[in-house]
């Protein structure tokens, strides 16, 4: 028992020891320069606006058509947007597209888009 006691004190005593060591400051601190805003972030107008003036945002724009979601989406919002590119919808499998696009599976594509 009374060897516990002193291990027990030599501990707490290493970890004051310790605590109080040399006041030097060990950190590293790096400087990230402010991202450039350009392209379609820098531009003014609405989410619709601004996809509609990219040509890589061709199918994103028909689908937010096609959802119905045009006037939403040039409303005040705010909205955070992961805007697919054309190469994206291009990458689902065959038919896929088309058929999201078709009136009867507005509210499947509302979904998706929402």
């Amino acid at each position: 028992m009374k060897h516990r006691s002193v291990l027990a004190a030599v501990i707490a005593g290493s970890l004051l020891l310790v605590a109080c060591g040399d006041d030097e400051d060990n950190a590293v601190t790096t400087t990230a320069a402010a991202p450039e805003t350009t392209g379609a972030a820098a531009e003014v107008g609405d989410i619709v606006a601004v996809a509609s003036s990219n040509p890589d945002f061709e199918t994103l724009v028909a689908a937010v058509a096609a959802a119905g979601l045009v006037e939403t989406l040039q409303g005040p919002g705010p909205f955070t947007v992961f805007a697919p590119t054309d190469d994206a919808f291009a990458a689902l499998p065959e038919g896929v597209l088309d058929k999201l696009l078709l009136p009867e599976n507005k509210d499947v594509l509302v979904s998706i888009l929402t």
